[in-house]
């Protein structure tokens, strides 16, 4: 009795066993897992100064530029900025899902029990 116990090992242990020897008893599904990867690039676009000549006083300014003049000088400012490149990256990856059991009904054991029930049947009618 001790030997049979000790042989059998562990539960997950038998498990495995009888997956391998009959993989029909078992089904695993397959999950798809989409998702979407957004990279973003930033590249700092630095300050740029130059100056010509105009001949009135002037100062001017926008969202971007600073256009000014003071006597003979006149400049612009062009104000720092920084541009974003972004780039979409889609992607699947098959994951094994949750494992599906089916459940199998073993003839033999009931088999067995109807007959021992019919000799014990018997037996207890004499």
């Amino acid at each position: 009795m001790c030997i049979t116990v000790i042989s059998c090992g562990s539960p997950k242990q038998r498990y495995d066993r009888l997956i391998r020897k009959y993989p029909y008893l078992s089904l695993t599904d397959t999950v798809i897992v989409r998702d979407t990867i957004i990279k973003e690039t930033r590249v700092p676009v630095p300050e740029y100064r130059d100056s010509f000549i105009i001949e009135c006083d002037t100062f001017i300014e926008t969202k971007r530029l600073i256009i000014y003049k003071k006597g003979t000088f006149f400049g612009v400012t062009v104000k720092p900025d920084t541009i974003t490149y972004r780039d979409t990256i889609r992607y699947e990856v098959k994951v094994a899902g949750k494992i599906v059991n089916k459940e199998i009904i073993n003839w033999w054991y009931i088999a067995g029990a109807f007959i021992i029930g019919m000799v014990l049947a018997l037996y207890l009618r004499k």
